[in-house]
């Protein structure tokens, strides 16, 4: 868990604002995803709890509190909306038209460090669940982001989940 912590640290890119590609960039990917990013936020939430002091990367090494409350600011600024719980599968910093792409709504981003990049407004209802498994992960492990707000938006992103996804709650 470690190395594969330290290696997906070193793929941190500040391409759209910050956050992980999905996969190895060789393939020609530009997505960063709300499955990677939460999976990073929550196994380094759950390693810090094993070693306080270890750092991860070797491009900026941090330790696994710092990156677990990094992707989760990344995140919450760009693949979340706070007013009413839809959480976006990715953002994308190649043109949404380009050849071999498929097209899908698309919503700009505005922020420092995001020029060029589209927050697809696809959501699929895993993105939900590993969000609040992040979200659990960070209030258990005492990470230094806000637990009031952390289960605020867990509250919130979970309702949004059951109107999204189910037919009268089920």
């Amino acid at each position: 868990a470690q190395l594969i912590l330290h290696n997906m640290a070193d793929a941190w890119s500040t391409t759209c604002g910050g956050g992980l590609i999905w996969n190895d960039t060789s393939w020609g990917s530009s997505q960063k995803n709300t499955v990677t990013n939460m999976l990073f936020a929550a196994g380094a939430s759950m390693l810090y709890t094993y070693d306080k002091t270890k750092t991860y990367g070797t491009k900026t090494p941090l330790t696994a509190d710092k990156w677990a409350a990094q992707t989760w600011n990344w995140f919450i600024k760009t693949l979340f909306n706070a007013s009413d719980g839809t959480i976006s599968d990715h953002v994308d910093s190649s043109s949404i038209s380009a050849p071999g792409k498929s097209l899908h709504a698309a919503i700009p981003v505005h922020l420092a460090g995001t020029s060029g990049c589209t927050v697809t407004a696809d959501q699929w209802s895993y993105n939900y669940g590993i969000f609040m498994k992040a979200c659990a992960e960070l209030v258990k492990n005492k990470i230094s982001v806000d637990p009031k707000v952390v289960t605020q938006y867990a509250h919130l992103a979970a309702q949004k989940s059951l109107t999204q996804f189910t037919i009268g709650g089920v």
